[in-house]
């Protein structure tokens, strides 16, 4: 958890410079944030989405269609720092996090277990 933290106090101290780091990049281009955070949850095991903190419990990057299931499927886990309230003057900040968790998200779900077919 410290680790994520750390992660996201870096992702937001370097988005303050830039606030869309990708804009303009090609669609399915990952920040090395986003590897390194992948990386670091699987080899713990860990296939949890990161979900919005809130009243709807939003999953960044999932079809709204799917998200109960997605959830289900693959567990939930919330993200210091993104929630659905966004104070004056942290649009940007709460923006790249929303960013990075979408990211996440669409590539954790690769990586989530499979739903056991019943028999």
């Amino acid at each position: 958890m410290k680790l994520l933290l750390a992660l996201g106090v870096l992702l937001l101290a370097g988005c303050q410079a830039d606030a869309s780091p990708q804009v303009g990049m090609p669609s399915g281009v990952e920040t090395p944030g986003v590897a390194q955070a992948l990386d670091e949850h699987l080899a713990r095991g860990d296939h949890r989405v990161i979900i919005r903190a809130g009243r709807g419990q939003m999953v960044p990057g999932i079809p709204a269609e799917q998200q109960e299931a997605v959830k289900a499927r693959c567990g939930m886990r919330y993200m210091e720092g993104l929630g659905d309230l966004v104070r004056p003057g942290q649009e940007a900040q709460q923006q790249a996090l929303t960013d990075f968790a979408a990211e996440y998200n669409r590539q954790m779900l690769v990586h989530c277990p499979r739903a056991e077919k019943a028999k």
